[in-house]
């Protein structure tokens, strides 16, 4: 990020267990044993991925269904989706 301009965003998605881990595990499972190493992190573990000097924006680390204002919550379950997103801007 260090070459990047100011005023530069950086987007992250993850995967999480936060919601439903022990269906969230059998896909992690079905990933590592085929070979494809697939980790999922929390928010806070996701919040550590964010470069020091990017600051997070709002509404902050979201479940991906819900980060719009205007989506429809009820659409996706959180189950459903698992997924972590965010936006940080750099300063």
């Amino acid at each position: 990020m260090a070459a990047l301009p100011a005023g530069s965003y950086l987007v992250l998605s993850h995967g999480t267990s936060d919601i439903a881990p022990a269906e969230t595990q059998r896909v992690v499972d079905v990933y590592n044993q085929r070979g494809i190493p697939f980790q999922t992190r929390g928010r806070a573990e996701l919040a550590a991925l964010v470069p020091a000097g990017l600051e997070i924006i709002e509404p902050g680390i979201t479940l991906l269904h819900r980060w719009r204002p205007d989506s429809d919550p009820d659409l996706y379950s959180d189950a459903d989706v698992s997924a972590y997103g965010l936006i940080a801007r750099k300063g």
